[in-house]
């Protein structure tokens, strides 16, 4: 019984071992089609050059579909000597990558302007990469007119029904609302790198 067992067992893992590869390279497909996209660069705003990139809604599950964020150059100086690509992103979270780099001149010392392809992007839900819109602006003025330090229990009692409101229009017009990520951003990164060709 127990040689039988075995050899049951040894069967099973060598089935597994036989299928992996095969289910692995499945899997791996459409994230290294990401990985290995071309970046298409297009003279912009005079001396700048704009494209853009592609990265999974949920890198968990690819077939959500895509985002599409946009990217601005300003190349290094010197291109016969160029260390690399320095790809900038302000943070906030809520700034603009594009503007940052748009300002390049005026905020990285002239060596670094020399050596480095200064990239900015924009991250998922910012500025021109899919952003995120909750209010439209009348809603946007009435918000920022509302009474935001509530002194009366009905006063309270409005501002949490306007928040309420709030969070409902941001769910029912952003369809990915919690694909919007700090760690998904860094996984678009990273793939902003790979796509740049610059090693890990």
């Amino acid at each position: 019984m127990k040689r039988a067992l075995s050899i049951l067992c040894m069967g099973i893992l060598a089935l597994v071992t036989l299928a992996s590869p095969a289910q692995a390279a499945e899997k791996m497909t459409p994230i290294k089609a990401y990985e290995s996209q071309n970046l298409v660069w297009k003279k912009c705003y005079g001396q700048f050059q704009c494209s853009h990139f592609m990265v999974p809604i949920d890198y968990s599950n690819l077939s959500k579909g895509k985002f599409v964020l946009q990217l601005l150059k300003l190349s290094a100086k010197n291109q016969s000597k160029k260390l690399g690509s320095l790809v900038i992103n302000p943070g906030g979270p809520g700034a603009s990558g594009i503007d940052y780099a748009f300002n390049a001149q005026y905020v990285f010392n002239p060596e670094i302007l020399k050596s480095y392809d200064i990239v900015g992007f924009d991250p998922r839900g910012v500025g021109r990469s899919q952003p995120i819109r909750c209010l439209t602006n009348k809603e946007t003025d009435e918000s920022y007119a509302s009474n935001s330090r509530p002194t009366t229990k009905n006063q309270l009692t409005t501002l949490i029904n306007q928040l309420r409101s709030y969070v409902k229009k941001c769910t029912t017009r952003n369809a990915h609302i919690l694909d919007y990520s700090t760690s998904n951003s860094a996984r678009d990164m990273d793939l902003l790198r790979s796509a740049l060709g610059e090693k890990n």
